[in-house]
């Protein structure tokens, strides 16, 4: 349900609506295998727990926004939001002492979640039909928060739904510094010690996210473009790095820095810094829930119209013809150490506008970067 109201440059809107996601048609149903005939019957194993009382997610969203023609050439977008989600599905691993594996279907009571997204298209130069630059850019905000969970927390760490905490916080021990043995050498076997109560450590989903480009025409016939992406705010488990780390000390720069202190002399301040270095390295959960902020140029397109040409060789037969050559995932700037600060473990990219994912990297392989050309006619 919608409504707007048009002024001569601007265009106020407000909506609001409502959907929901439906439990898979297994998430109520209980199932068990058959392994096997005994001579008392049928040998039957436990196969998926399901969850009789599972409900449907409910999100209602309003939204208010604005629209602004600038000069004709200048076109921008303001739309705040905000969700409301009820009785969220959410999976929650089973424990094998149980007798089960996989997960179970629950229904989270309340999510609550805010947003802002700023869109901008504009036409910065213009001669004629020859030459021409457009811009475009967005820019979107997001949060949410936990407010209801009916009193108990759901826990797949170090990812957590917990009331107060965005939807998957990463919330777990943090590392307080190096472990030593009693001559003041670094232990290596422990490597560091681990507090004992939890933390908030970040979430799942940036807090800022957007794009931006521009395409350039000179000539007439020659184009030139690029789509950057970026985020700020998200944090990924690099849980890739985890386990390397514990494989014989095979993460690089783990290893590089047992090289530095086995050159240092217990006791020093140098000893100590590199001790309190291999602390942060060491593995434990909190040590690889990095930063994932980047900047990607996406796309990066050159074009070229051959029409003129086309017409002319062919003697009209063939009226237009365009050369173009596009590069995609050109290179990325970030923070992250990992494969890819984007890719799931679960495939994809991790939602926007929306209840989240456990943003994990578990051996995540990075974009690949693509090439291609086109020459397509018309006759």
């Amino acid at each position: 349900m919608s409504v707007s109201y048009n002024l001569k440059n601007q265009k106020f809107r407000l909506a609001y609506g409502e959907s929901g996601r439906l439990p898979y048609p297994t998430d109520a149903r209980t199932s068990y295998v058959m392994d096997g005939v005994s001579a008392y019957g049928p040998i039957v194993h436990p196969q998926y727990k399901g969850n009789p009382n599972i409900k449907p997610e409910r999100m209602r969203e309003i939204e208010f926004g604005s629209d602004w023609t600038i000069k004709n050439n200048h076109t921008l977008s303001l739309t705040l939001y905000a969700q409301y989600t009820t009785d969220a599905i959410i999976y929650e691993d089973l424990l094998s002492s149980d007798g089960w594996i996989g997960s179970m279907p629950n229904n989270v009571g309340k999510v609550r979640g805010y947003g802002l997204e700023l869109n901008y298209n504009g036409t910065l130069w213009r001669q004629g039909d020859r030459h021409s630059l457009d811009v475009y850019a967005n820019l979107n905000y997001q949060t949410n928060k936990v407010t209801n969970t009916g009193g108990r927390d759901i826990t797949n760490y170090p990812n957590v739904i917990k009331e107060g905490y965005p939807v998957y916080a990463f919330y777990y021990h943090t590392v307080d510094g190096p472990s030593f043995n009693r001559d003041g050498s670094y232990n290596t076997k422990v490597g560091a010690i681990e507090s004992s109560d939890y933390a908030y450590l970040g979430k799942p989903f940036p807090a800022v996210n957007g794009a931006f480009g521009f395409n350039l025409k000179l000539f007439k016939n020659f184009t030139l473009g690029t789509k950057w992406n970026y985020a700020l705010g998200a944090s990924i488990y690099n849980q890739s790095f985890y386990n390397v780390s514990g494989l014989g000390d095979n993460l690089k720069k783990r290893n590089d820095q047992l090289q530095a202190l086995a050159n240092a002399t217990v006791g020093t301040p140098e000893y100590n810094q590199i001790a309190d270095e291999l602390a942060k390295s060491a593995r434990f959960r909190a040590n690889y829930i990095e930063k994932a902020d980047f900047l990607r140029l996406s796309t990066l397109y050159l074009g070229y119209d051959l029409s003129t040409l086309a017409r002319k060789w062919t003697q009209n037969v063939v009226n237009g013809m365009r050369f173009s050559f596009a590069i995609q995932n050109v290179f990325v700037i970030t923070n992250y150490p990992g494969a890819d600060p984007q890719v799931e473990s679960n495939g994809g990219t991790r939602r926007q506008r929306g209840i989240g994912s456990l943003s994990r990297d578990i051996t995540n392989a990075p974009h690949p970067r693509t090439y291609t050309a086109t020459l397509s006619f018309t006759l």
